[in-house]
């Protein structure tokens, strides 16, 4: 998180929510994705927003993270990905699911 590239401290809130995720802290672990989401943004990388948003809207559920799962997965039809679950599997993966 202290490397001074624009990606470290997305990566590192990456971490963080798999790290919750393992532990059962879904709290946690939502708000690692979102904040991942937000500095991915900031930094431009498309593909590890989408991934981090798809992740939060799965530990949300209800309309909001439908809402969130469905905005990642059109971003990614944007770009031609064929399979968002395993393109995000891999930018994001998720403790237990992948």
């Amino acid at each position: 998180a202290r490397e001074r590239i624009s990606m470290a401290e997305p990566l590192a809130r990456i971490i963080d929510a798999q790290v919750a995720s393992a532990r059962g802290d879904a709290a946690g672990a939502l708000a690692g994705f979102r904040a991942a989401a937000s500095g991915f943004a900031l930094a431009e990388l498309g593909l590890h927003a989408a991934a981090a948003r798809m992740r939060a809207g799965e530990i949300l559920a209800g309309d909001e993270g439908a809402e969130l799962v469905a905005g990642a997965r059109a971003w990614m039809a944007l770009q031609r990905i064929r399979d968002p679950e395993r393109m995000a599997a891999m930018v994001a993966p998720f403790p237990g699911r992948n």
